[in-house]
């Protein structure tokens, strides 16, 4: 709560208005209906969807895989699931100056790379028998979701007028947020009906990163509403 206070406070005052713009020609309406049914909106939710799906089931269950599995202590176990925040940080600030300086009509292979680093490095925790490596692949992992998570939300930027644009994001962002209350739950249940075994939960996310991998290999910016 406390930190959620400062960072309100730094915002308000390092977040400025924008500049006035020259008015832009006048757009119709278009409702979030409208946008699901542009394929570009649609895959791309969905992208993020099973983006989220595996990257918020994993984080929740992780804390609990550590402990039960590796037999590290609740608070060790919180501070060491937290090394792959750090590295998702750094990662992010980079991706965003990746996506600025090349990204133009090249989403399709950030979101793909992604993707597919994302469901490379959940097998790679699978086959893990180290701790430490079971670390370093989880922080790629999270690494890797910047890079989707970046190109999704600079999609409705660079690609739809900015009418449309706080609309088209959070089409966006409910995929996200569906994935994040469904994913947590059906690894609880797999992990409660395998006896306690968090193989079949981690299987569940290495199909979600597979399922995000082939919808980006299919992403294309056609069937976009001019700017």
């Amino acid at each position: 709560g406390a930190v959620g206070i400062v960072m309100a406070i730094i915002l308000w005052f390092v977040i400025k208005e924008s500049p006035a713009r020259a008015p832009s020609p006048k757009q119709p309406r278009i409702s979030v209906k409208q946008l699901f049914h542009t394929p570009v909106m649609r895959r791309t939710s969905l992208i993020f969807f099973f983006a989220n799906m595996l990257y918020i089931g994993l984080t929740s269950w992780m804390p609990s895989y550590l402990v039960q599995t590796k037999g590290i202590q609740l608070v060790k176990a919180g501070l060491v699931a937290s090394i792959p925040f750090a590295g998702a940080f750094l990662c992010l600030n980079f991706v965003g100056w990746l996506l600025d300086r090349y990204g133009r009509k090249r989403e399709r292979a950030f979101l793909a790379g992604g993707s597919f680093a994302m469901m490379l490095s959940m097998v790679a925790m699978l086959l893990s028998t180290q701790t430490w490596t079971l670390m370093l692949f989880y922080t790629l992992l999270s690494m890797s979701y910047t890079f989707v998570y970046a190109t999704v939300f600079a999609i409705p930027l660079k690609h739809l007028p900015d009418s449309m644009i706080g609309t088209a994001s959070g089409v966006v962002n409910f995929g996200g947020q569906l994935a994040a209350a469904i994913s947590p739950t059906a690894m609880g249940f797999l992990i409660g009906s395998y006896g306690g075994s968090y193989l079949p939960a981690f299987l569940f996310l290495v199909a979600a990163g597979c399922a995000c991998f082939l919808v980006s290999i299919t992403w294309t910016d056609r069937g976009t509403v001019a700017r």
